[in-house]
């Protein structure tokens, strides 16, 4: 496998926050790779991203997805951990805005059209609680009853960033908007 370059276009580690700005318990994390899913490592937590792929897991699968969500042109993953938990941050740049916004308010309508939905028991809902915390941000917990994340989407201009902390409510409210406006920049 061949190991994913550390930047994609414009995107760098420099179009995310440090750890350090992001505050206490906030560190980066290098993720390895996993032959099984088929993809390696670069010794650093700034990943190039396949945009095709971001489209992907956007949406839990088993998800409708009616509403349209372009590919981004670049994709540029950042890896971080937050008290311990598996935090993921991938920045999206699109051709422009518009082909941006239709991107997030297509996956937030895909989202809402999921709510409650369950493929089994085992699994549980694939997404629940949706809210927003201010407008070009949505937040929404995936899987929450077997494989739980808290995800933050926030539009950005011509990128869109989707950030994904593993566990069961890692992050509370102000923790949440505080979040938006640094991955803002």
């Amino acid at each position: 496998l061949d190991a994913p370059a550390s930047s994609s276009g414009p995107l760098s580690r420099s179009s995310f926050p440090t750890p350090r700005r992001l505050g206490a318990g906030w560190s980066y994390s290098v993720d390895p790779g996993d032959a099984e899913e088929g993809y390696a490592g670069n010794g650093t937590p700034a990943l190039a991203r396949n945009p095709r792929e971001i489209v992907q897991t956007a949406v839990p699968f088993g998800c409708g997805r009616g509403s349209a969500m372009p590919a981004p042109t670049h994709a540029l993953e950042v890896d971080y951990s937050f008290r311990g938990a598996k935090t993921i941050a991938v920045r999206g740049q699109f051709a422009d805005r518009a082909t941006a916004e239709t991107f997030f308010t297509g996956r937030a309508a895909n989202l809402r059209g999921c709510v409650g939905q369950s493929p089994s028991q085992a699994i549980g809902p694939l997404v629940a609680r949706i809210d927003a915390p201010d407008d070009g941000s949505l937040a929404s917990d995936r899987t929450p009853d077997s494989d739980p994340w808290r995800e933050l989407a926030v539009l950005d201009g011509d990128s869109v960033v989707l950030l994904a902390v593993q566990g069961a409510d890692p992050l509370g409210p102000a923790q949440t908007r505080r979040l938006v406006r640094l991955f803002r920049g």
